[in-house]
């Protein structure tokens, strides 16, 4: 995360006109326009984190049921008529069409929150007319994604961004507290937890010894200082007075869903799966690109259900295909090295623990909230006696993936 490149978004944030922003981190370009104060469209080179993968974290979709669509969106394809994810999840009946709605804008979130939570970033902005086509925009929270990008940072990075400066300082608020609320999206116990922290009766450095596992005090701190919501002061004797200080939210406010563009066409998708059609304006380099994709995904989450049974020796099979199909995929090619190893049963060289810590830090670099990349590192971490390392790296992996833990102890 680069405080410059904040700074700059959070200004266009403050300005009464549209800025579109291009940024480069870790070979990923992304496309962010800033209008009304709100993040209006994202735009991503990379892959991205797939809208099946979306509503399997959101537990509106089984790994079985995933598997099944792009087993689904596979055949269609091989006829010459390609179909998008959430019109064959819906046309299945597997999800509605607005929680495949929903799950669209938190896609979205998703590129907004990895942008900003990359490193060593380079980007240029520039300030757009009023003649600009809005009938695309979607009105995301840009305080929020800060927010939520700083939740996929461990605690070092965040302290290295803003906190190292805040440690003998208190906080006082710049807006209201019902505005923090809003702006930031807060559960009531984040909203409890910034009230706590922008009384200014207590120092930074108490804040972040808070360990409630229901707030990353650490990122709560570092959004409200780096988007201007809270100024450091001196420690004060008597809590400060704060606008609209009454009870917190009783939930958290939900991001609107997105504008009539993103219609979920069903019916389209259960034609395609019921016929055969001739092919259409695809190429055969096209169609093959694609499938060779859709079956790399499909190995790969096979793999991950057969390590889940502790199956190791299958799911290797599986992701092994996986990051052949897709070898630039440093996640597919970390779960299957990481696979690899655990089940030779022999001891860890320095060699590889070189080339797994290479594959993690760079499955990371592309998508941070990749909660088995942290865990790999704490593992590596841990097997080299670095007990600190270890924990923080799997106290991050388990904030990113609560369950990941469990799912995982048979790769270890």
């Amino acid at each position: 995360m680069n405080r410059d490149l904040l700074g700059a978004f959070v200004r266009a944030c403050r300005s009464n006109g549209a800025h579109l922003f291009e940024v480069t981190a870790d070979g990923v370009t992304t496309k962010v326009t800033v209008a009304g104060g709100h993040v209006t469209s994202v735009e991503e080179s990379g892959a991205g984190e797939p809208l099946g993968r979306v509503l399997v974290r959101k537990q509106l979709l089984t790994q079985e049921q995933y598997i099944d669509v792009l087993e689904r969106m596979t055949e269609a394809l091989a006829t010459g008529e390609p179909l998008r994810f959430g019109e064959v999840a819906v046309g299945l009946g597997y999800v509605t069409e607005e929680q495949t709605r929903r799950a669209l804008t938190e896609q979205i979130r998703g590129r907004a929150m990895r942008m900003l939570a990359r490193r060593a970033p380079t980007w240029t902005s520039r300030e757009l007319d009023a003649s600009r086509d809005a009938s695309r925009d979607v009105v995301l929270s840009f305080e929020a994604l800060v927010f939520d990008a700083l939740r996929l940072t461990d605690d070092d990075v965040k302290r290295d961004v803003v906190l190292a400066d805040l440690d003998g300082r208190a906080l006082a608020a710049s807006w209201s507290i019902e505005e923090i609320d809003a702006r930031f999206e807060l559960t009531p116990e984040e909203s409890l937890a910034a009230r706590k922290a922008l009384s200014g009766t207590r120092l930074v450095r108490e804040l972040l010894d808070d360990r409630a596992e229901e707030v990353d005090a650490h990122a709560l701190v570092a959004a409200l200082v780096l988007t201007g919501a809270a100024v450091p002061r001196d420690r004060a004797s008597e809590p400060l007075p704060m606008d609209a200080a009454s009870a917190p939210r009783k939930t958290r406010a939900v991001p609107p869903p997105l504008p009539a563009w993103a219609t979920i066409d069903a019916e389209r998708a259960k034609d395609a799966m019921a016929r055969t059609v001739s092919r259409g304006t695809m190429t055969a380099v096209a169609v093959a690109d694609v499938e060779r994709r859709l079956r790399a995904e499909q190995s790969f989450q096979r793999g991950k259900g057969l390590l889940r049974q502790g199956r190791s020796r299958e799911a290797l099979v599986e992701l092994a295909r996986a990051a052949s199909l897709e070898p630039a995929s440093a996640e597919f090619r970390l779960y299957a090295r990481w696979t690899e190893r655990a089940e030779s049963g022999e001891a860890l060289t320095p060699e590889d623990a070189v080339q797994l810590e290479e594959l993690a830090a760079e499955a990371i670099a592309v998508s941070p909230s990749l909660a088995f990349g942290h865990f790999v590192r704490g593992e590596l971490a841990r097997a080299r006696r670095d007990e600190e390392g270890a924990r923080r790296h799997l106290r991050h992996a388990l904030r990113l993936e609560p369950g990941l833990f469990a799912s995982e102890r048979a790769i270890r």
